[in-house]
């Protein structure tokens, strides 16, 4: 399914608006850009709380923690000591997944062994950050649409780091 992520044009760094493929409100994305205590929450369009994210800095690198009901869904970490910027998924109790791409460039994949997660690129001649996430049919959305807001906000926003 594909969804569009857009960041909010006159509000906080890290607002975005999630629609689904007909154009319909599916989630939305508050919180601070990343910083001391950084949290965000991801929301259905009914306003309940489906996901936070949460910055944790106890290594070299900072891990971001997307957690469901209370649990622990996924970790986001970027990997040390590269050339080039690298992410990694890791998903308690699955086999997580690896994020290859442009991140300079937004496009990049999520895939899990030899099989796509999903993809998720930048749409162009746009006034406001907006990417396109097709995500592949049985992978959690929700898991999906929260690391591609983590990337953005690591790659793009002022000040963080990663």
């Amino acid at each position: 399914m594909r969804y569009v992520l857009k960041q909010s044009l006159l509000a906080r760094a890290s607002d975005y608006a999630i629609s689904d493929e007909s154009g319909r409100t599916a989630f939305v994305v508050h919180g601070r850009a990343f910083g001391i205590g950084r949290k965000l929450s991801l929301k259905d369009a009914a306003g309940a709380e489906v996901a936070s994210v949460r910055e944790r800095r106890l290594a070299l690198r900072p891990r971001y923690e997307v957690s469901r009901a209370g649990r622990v869904a996924a970790v986001v970490r970027t990997v040390p000591f590269t050339s080039r910027r690298r992410f990694v998924v890791q998903a308690p109790g699955q086999h997580g997944f690896r994020v290859t791409g442009n991140f300079f460039a937004n496009d990049y994949l999520l895939s899990r062994g030899d099989r796509r997660v999903a993809r998720v690129y930048k749409e162009l001649f746009t006034m406001t950050d907006t990417y396109a996430v097709d995500v592949a049919d049985g992978e959690d959305p929700v898991v999906v649409l929260a690391t591609a807001v983590v990337i953005d906000l690591v790659c793009h926003q002022p000040g963080s780091r990663g």
